[in-house]
């Protein structure tokens, strides 16, 4: 009865993985899909605001106001934000930023979006009213903040699933 049990907590246990990682592919896939086609948008009017605002600025005035809008808008950790300012030059220093990518930014058409490292969500870059400026906007990820701090939700929901077949099985 002993070993039937464990092949059978065995077989469950791989279900519950199976299961993880076609949730994480699932999940995955579905938030870059809403990334590009809603972040675009989203990212745009933030942009067009940010130009608008800074636009009877000189140059030279743009990172003190960036700066005091910050404050006022809060953190980009917590909400969609603006983050920095930065160049195309430092960004052509940035893994990732190619000469066609570079080119995106600075054509002005839509902002150019890409993950943030680790998952923690989305950038989009985006040239400043035809200038070398380049305003970085970042999107939390929120739908993986930790629960407890320690687990992502799919993790939390496989641990779960896990513990439910154990003492499914358990009881059985």
């Amino acid at each position: 009865m002993g070993k039937l049990f464990l092949k059978l907590w065995i077989l469950l246990l791989l279900t519950s993985v199976t299961s993880y990682k076609l949730q994480t592919t699932v999940f995955d896939s579905v938030y870059r899909e809403d990334m590009a086609t809603n972040s675009n948008e989203r990212f745009r009017r933030v942009f067009v605001y940010l130009e608008e605002i800074l636009r009877p600025l000189p140059q030279e005035q743009w990172p003190a106001r960036f700066r005091e809008l910050q404050e006022r808008v809060g953190s980009s950790q917590v909400f969609v934000g603006p983050a920095r300012l930065t160049s195309v030059r430092e960004l052509s220093a940035l893994p990732g930023f190619n000469a066609e990518a570079l080119e995106y930014v600075r054509s002005n058409q839509h902002p150019y979006i890409r993950a943030i490292d680790g998952g923690k969500g989305t950038a989009a870059y985006h040239a400043l009213l035809g200038t070398d400026v380049v305003a970085v906007v970042e999107a939390p990820a929120l739908w993986r903040a930790p629960i407890l701090g320690l687990l992502t939700t799919t993790q939390f929901t496989w641990l779960v699933e896990s513990s439910l077949y154990a003492l499914a099985v358990l009881l059985w």
